[in-house]
């Protein structure tokens, strides 16, 4: 099954620079590490030289904030890389392009076939990746320093959280079991991940029942999403409006086989289908949070990720890359090179 995000690519080739890549970039451009036949220096200069030509968007998420967050005394000029290798383009959280992609799915699963429509990549951005840079006036470092860059204080907030409750909780995560397939995982992770949209719905009716206020709130804030997508429901369907937890048609959706052709689900089940089956005794990063999180957001809409190692080796042995038509390449020695050749043909 190859995923498509709707019918038009932008004319830019899409290309999502890790943090981790933002860094070396911005050490390299500094002359702040080793660099071997100047490969992140050439690379940075590759990369700033396609964007300013119109040819390259690197464009900047949440994920850059959070994690540059982390490197205090490069912190500016992190963001510095990355906001002029942007375009000025910026991410949605994550969520966002979640729900966007949810929406044809719904279609399909009210049997409104003929109204279904691929999913929008420009849905996943905040400007248009092909809005065309004047090369004479390009931002520098400097400029791209003191811009202010729009923060989603929220999807910060709890990505920061995640990340310091990631690692412990990804090692509960049940791991390979004899006589199970990987077919079987993928299956069970699918399933998981539409019910994360059933769950919320279910404890606020608890939180309801016992009368807790703190837990009515939280609960509320958990099911903005479903509720999101009741509302879009009913408005095109023209079903009768019921409470939720009884409108069994629509929760239905979340166990139906249309969760798992959502691009961001499917990647999101696939990772953990795999981390389960070929990776058990792996034991989980706090930056495995950021790295699921960023693949599942990001990979349907890039031609090119670069990541880290571990990033490019899953993501190849899952065949994701076939799937979505997108190359990876990591920081290792061996991929720099070919990431350099990628962008020499763009």
């Amino acid at each position: 099954m190859t995923f498509v995000i709707g019918s038009y690519r932008p004319k830019k080739k899409i290309v999502y620079l890790d943090t981790n890549f933002v860094i070396d970039l911005t050490k390299a451009r500094l002359g702040l590490m080793q660099d071997p036949g100047r490969q992140m220096r050439s690379l940075y200069s590759r990369l700033a030289s396609l964007v300013r030509h119109n040819k390259v968007v690197c464009p900047y998420g949440v994920f850059h904030d959070a994690e540059s967050e982390l490197s205090t005394n490069l912190r500016d000029e992190i963001r510095g890389t990355i906001g002029l290798l942007s375009g000025g383009i910026h991410w949605r959280h994550w969520q966002t392009i979640l729900d966007s992609q949810v929406v044809p799915a719904l279609y399909k699963y009210c049997g409104k076939e003929e109204e279904v429509q691929p999913c929008d990549w420009r849905e996943a951005f905040y400007q248009d990746p092909d809005e065309v840079l004047d090369p004479d006036r390009f931002p520098t470092i400097e400029s791209a320093i003191r811009a202010e860059f729009p923060v989603d204080e929220q999807g910060l907030a709890a990505i920061r959280a995640s990340k310091q409750e990631y690692a412990q909780n990804m090692r509960t995560l049940p791991v390979r079991e004899a006589r199970r397939s990987y077919d079987d995982y993928l299956e069970e992770e699918t399933r998981g991940f539409g019910a994360l949209y059933k769950r919320p719905i279910a404890q606020l009716v608890l939180a309801l029942e016992q009368g807790d206020p703190s837990a009515i709130v939280s609960a509320c804030d958990a099911a903005k999403p479903t509720f999101r997508l009741y509302e879009w429901y009913l408005s095109r369907t023209g079903s009768e409006r019921k409470p939720l937890a009884l409108d069994s048609h629509f929760l239905a959706f979340f166990a139906s086989p249309e969760i798992g052709r959502i691009p961001s689900v499917h990647i999101l089940a696939t990772l953990y289908a795999g981390l389960r089956f070929y990776y058990p005794k792996r034991t989980p990063r706090p930056g495995d949070a950021n790295d699921v999180r960023m693949v599942a957001a990001y990979m349907p809409y890039c031609d090119i990720l670069a990541t880290d190692k571990f990033v490019r080796d899953i993501t190849s042995r899952l065949a994701l890359e076939r799937e979505y038509a997108v190359a990876v390449y990591s920081l290792g020695p061996k991929d720099l090179p070919h990431l350099y050749q990628h962008l020499a043909t763009l």
